[in-house]
């Protein structure tokens, strides 16, 4: 399991984002067999339960096309406790046509640039996992087709003024964007490993 990002929501004290990544399916199943039944999860979990209000709402995602996700730059270590720079401007669609991500891989050259001309650094798109969840004890969103677009400012001010950038940039692919976007502002911890 990669620990990819850990955020907190620039509008929402009480909400906070992490990723993780697996090569595929079968490396999911394995490394989230190997947390959750760990002595180190079941010495820690009721603490940890203590703290969620909700932990249900989560995407299973994968690259919209090879190459299509975030580069990750390396964690800082334990010790240090200031954040890095930046903010991800995390932008998802659900209930979308799964013809799109064809769409958006064949347009992703221009979407790419768009996104680049409102400022930011990186970004990475992603679409649904189609294969079923094979962890029903971390319970995920499904059946909605998703479409989700992660892209990094250099601060939350940039991000704040292009908020609309990964709409613009579908529609710069000739993608016309699906209504009413999920999104988000969110500031990396300190030992994120996505951030600016």
């Amino acid at each position: 399991m990669q620990v990819l990002g850990q955020f907190r929501d620039a509008d929402d004290p009480d909400l906070c984002v992490w990723m993780r990544g697996f090569a595929d399916m079968a490396q999911r199943r394995r490394g989230l067999e190997a947390f959750y039944g760990s002595d180190f999860w079941w010495a820690h979990r009721d603490a940890v339960n203590a703290t969620l209000v909700d932990s249900d709402d989560v995407f299973l995602l994968r690259p919209a096309w090879p190459g299509g996700g975030l580069v990750r730059s390396s964690r800082a270590p334990a010790n240090v406790h200031r954040a890095p720079p930046g903010c991800l401007l995390a932008t998802a669609w659900c209930r979308i046509d799964p013809a799109i991500a064809t769409r958006l891989a064949d347009g992703r050259d221009a979407v790419r640039a768009s996104l680049q001309a409102a400022g930011a650094l990186a970004a990475g798109w992603y679409v649904q996992e189609t294969t079923p969840n094979d962890f029903p004890r971390l319970p995920v969103r499904t059946g909605e087709h998703a479409l989700a677009c992660f892209a990094i400012f250099p601060d939350l001010a940039s991000a704040r003024i292009h908020a609309d950038a990964a709409s613009a940039a579908l529609q710069a692919g000739g993608i016309d964007a699906p209504a009413a976007p999920i999104r988000h502002l969110l500031l990396p911890s300190a030992r994120s490993a996505v951030h600016a």
